[in-house]
């Protein structure tokens, strides 16, 4: 079972990203062995707002989303009170950035490997959590 971050997801999407083909690699293959997945919902605006800002047309980012939605396999975190006050402790505690430190939170509550493209979360998050490359988990 994984949490994987934003980074990971629009390295999926996004042919031009440094980190596609390994994000890809680890993206299908959890999806075809049905591994769970758990994220914050906030992945989904994460998503979103970085496709935008890298020029994806916005039908092909609403696609994307839909993609992401549809799989079983896939379950997306409402942020309670309780999971932003764990994030906000593990901000605080960590120097992480607010979203970043949201996925540790999940990824602490939950037992999940922290997948991540991000060296700062995966360094500052391996504190708390297993954290990894999408590289790292193809090995």
């Amino acid at each position: 079972m994984y949490c994987i971050d934003a980074s990971v997801l629009t390295a999926v999407f996004d042919e031009n990203d440094a980190f596609h083909w390994a994000s890809l690699r680890l993206f299908e293959s959890v999806i075809r062995t049905d591994t769970k997945i758990v994220m914050p919902a906030l992945a989904l605006v994460e998503v979103a707002g970085a496709l935008a800002r890298k020029g994806h047309h916005y039908d092909d980012v609403i696609g994307y989303l839909d993609r992401l939605r549809s799989y079983k396999n896939i379950e997306f975190l409402s942020l309670t009170m309780d999971l932003c006050e764990l994030a906000a402790d593990i901000a605080l505690g960590l120097k992480l950035k607010g979203a970043d430190s949201t996925y540790v939170a999940v990824s602490h509550r939950h037992n999940l490997k922290l997948v991540t493209n991000d060296n700062q979360q995966r360094d500052r998050g391996g504190k708390v959590v297993a954290t990894a490359t999408p590289e790292e988990c193809l090995i």
